[in-house]
Order: structure tokens, then C-alpha cells, then sequence
């Protein structure tokens, strides 16, 4: 990959981001206390697809999938009430580690993308009319 062709600066921008959103969401579990074992934190995995030509296609993050219940504050506490039964009061708070500084970043992201494929654009266009590389 070279500059000439803007693919580098754009695949060093979305390989940043994707390892970015990992940090921010293990610092998030650790404010919110998620994950006692580490397994969820340890989880955390990135996949960055490139096309033929080297364009970044497609940013893909991979956790357990129990980190989304943990998020929504999914599930019962099971302890013993009252005359030996069971209570199966929710008593479970959401912990939004994973949704809200990623749709952010997301919306950072696209925006990021639609400029440098603007500007990539423009440099061929460019190059087509004047007919110099």
C-alpha cells in the first residue's frame, strides 16, 4: 500500500479505531465492575476486512455474548426469601459499557471515511483530466 493511492493513511485510521473502541470498552467494564473472571474483558477481539485493492470493507468486534445482557442489566439475583422459597426479584442495573461512545466514534468513523475517500477521489479525478500521476 502507498500514500499515492490514500489506502495506508485511511487502513492505519480504521486499524486505530478498532483497537480504540476495545480500550474504551475494557476501561468501561473495570468502572462499571464487569466481569469478576476477566473472561468477558479478555474477549474483546477485532477484525479489520480489507478488499482486493486494500480499502478497508468492513471493522468487525468480537465478545462474549453474555457482555450484551451484562450492558442491558438482563437477569435475576436467585437467593432465598421468606419460609425457604426462592426470590426471583430483578435486582440486576444496567452497565452500558458497549452502546454509547461507540455509536459516537461510529458516526467519527464514517464521517473520517467519507473525507479521505473525498479527497482520494478528487486526486484521481485530477489525475484523469490533467493526465499526470
Amino acid at each position: 500500500m502507498t500514500e499515492k493511492n490514500g489506502t495506508a493513511n485511511f487502513d492505519s485510521y480504521a486499524d486505530g479505531w478498532a483497537q480504540m473502541m476495545i480500550t474504551i470498552w475494557k476501561e468501561k467494564m473495570r468502572s462499571y465492575g464487569i466481569g469478576i473472571t476477566g473472561a468477558l474483558e479478555s474477549s474483546l477481539q477485532t477484525e479489520v476486512a480489507r478488499q482486493a485493492g486494500g480499502n478497508t470493507a468492513k471493522i468487525r468486534h468480537f465478545f462474549l455474548y453474555y457482555g450484551i445482557y451484562a450492558a442491558r442489566g438482563v437477569g435475576r439475583e436467585f437467593k432465598e426469601g421468606r419460609y425457604g422459597r426462592l426470590d426471583f426479584t430483578p435486582k440486576r442495573k444496567p452497565k452500558p459499557w458497549l452502546y454509547g461512545k461507540y455509536w459516537h466514534s461510529k458516526q467519527k468513523l464514517a464521517a473520517e471515511m467519507i473525507a479521505q475517500t473525498g479527497s482520494f477521489y478528487l486526486v484521481s479525478l485530477s489525475e484523469v483530466f490533467t493526465g499526470k500521476p
